[in-house]
């Protein structure tokens, strides 16, 4: 059964890093800069 634990990856440790969220402040900003591209 340990070897089932092996087998997946070290992401479910750390979920995303709790830390930083990708700042949800103004996701918004700088994504219209690349509509205009």
């Amino acid at each position: 059964m340990r070897r089932a634990l092996k087998t997946r990856p070290t992401w479910p440790s750390r979920p995303t890093r709790p830390s930083r969220p990708t700042r949800p402040s103004r996701p918004t900003r700088p994504f219209p800069f690349t509509s205009s591209s």
